[in-house]
Parts: structure tokens; sequence; C-alpha cells
């Protein structure tokens, strides 16, 4: 008889689901602040490859007398980059238009797979290079551009 009067002890569902309820309104007050961060590293990571790659290409024509026309001659990558765009480290994809687009030549893709066809408009020429570093998934598009001169911008373009 002991054992059918004995009181268990424990959380009450109610009270389990006002917990959660609770969890779940903190996690998306906290949600913009955690895409304004994301959104700022990302953009960090973007100006600091394509800074890199300015020096890269300056000091390739200091000793050649003309900018590289590809990255294999330039000898550069971005940071954290791999052939695997599921174990790669950057976001972006980089690199130039070519008649013969090739991974790790004319272009490195980035973790997010952006194709390379974003890439038309860019160029690596002996005398100017317009490279861009691009990132497209679900809601964004964004295109930075450097170019001979070493001017970083984002270009203002849309999602299609």
């Amino acid at each position: 008889m002991h054992l059918l009067t004995r009181k268990l002890s424990g959380f009450t569902i109610l009270e389990l689901l006002i917990v959660i309820a609770i969890i779940i309104f903190l996690g998306k007050m906290m949600m913009p602040r955690y895409q304004a961060l994301y959104t700022k590293t990302r953009q960090t990571e973007v100006t600091l490859n394509l800074s890199t790659l300015y020096a890269a290409q300056q000091a390739y024509q200091l000793q050649h007398g003309h900018f590289a026309t590809n990255f294999k001659e330039l000898e550069w990558q971005p940071k954290g980059y791999t052939a695997n765009p599921n174990t790669t480290q950057n976001t972006y994809t980089y690199g130039a238009a070519s008649n013969t687009p090739q991974e790790g030549i004319s272009y490195f893709t980035g973790s997010t797979n952006t194709p390379a066809s974003l890439l038309a408009g860019s160029s690596l020429t002996p005398q100017q290079f317009t490279i861009y570093a691009v990132l497209k998934n679900d809601t964004t598009l964004e295109r930075w551009q450097l170019n001979h001169a070493g001017d970083i911008a984002l270009i203002p373009t849309t999602a299609n």
C-alpha cells in the first residue's frame, strides 16, 4: 500500500512548456544581434582576403613588370581555402571571369558553393585587374570588387 500513496517528484508538463517558451523567446531576441555579428565577420573576411590579394598583385607587378593573369601565377589563395567546398573555411567565391574557368586558377569556390558564373564582369590582364568576391545564398547576393588601384567596394546588386 505504501507504494500507491508515494508522491512522485518532478516537473509538470506545463512547467516544462513555460521554460521552453522562455528559451525560444530569448533566442529570437538575440537573433538580430547574431545576424549582424555574422555579417560583420563575413565582411571582415572578404576585405582581409582582398587586401592580401592586392598586396600579392603589387609584389608580382614589381617583380615581373605586369600583373598576374591567374591565381596560380600569383601563388595566392584565400585564407582557409581547400578544394572541397564542404571543408573550406572561406565563405566567398573569389576570382575573375575566364574563357576557361578552372578551380584554383581563375577562381576559388567558397563554402556556400557560389557559382563562378557570378564572377562575370571581372578580369585579370597584365595591365589591370578587377577581381570579385561573391556570396550567394537563399536570401543574399553580395559582390565585392577589388581593382588594380587597390579600391575595395561592395557593389550594389539584387538577388535573382
